[in-house]
């Protein structure tokens, strides 16, 4: 009966072991969470745009078509996506 108990108590310990473990863990995502590495940040908003990036270009170049609100709202969408991603000019545009 002595190996049982004594398996029993290692598993208790080693149970211990992981929650400590696991509590840890949780504790350093959400500090990681709350304060990101800087490239991270910069690296989400890189992806950001590029998803974002064909729906401006064609909102830039329909901005004819749009109700005075849109245009309103996506001209600005498209002024500070051209801060960070200035028109390149075509040669023979």
């Amino acid at each position: 009966m002595g190996k049982i108990s004594d398996y029993a108590k290692e598993m208790e310990q080693e149970n211990e072991r992981l929650s400590k473990l696991v509590d840890a863990m949780t504790e350093e995502l959400e500090t990681l969470r709350q304060n990101p590495p800087a490239g991270e940040s910069e690296e989400s908003k890189d992806y950001l745009i590029s998803l974002l990036e064909p729906d401006i270009i064609w909102a830039e170049n329909n901005l004819k078509a749009m109700g005075p609100k849109q245009k309103e709202r996506l001209k600005e969408v498209i002024a500070i996506y051209r801060t960070i991603k200035p028109k390149v000019e075509k040669e023979g545009d």
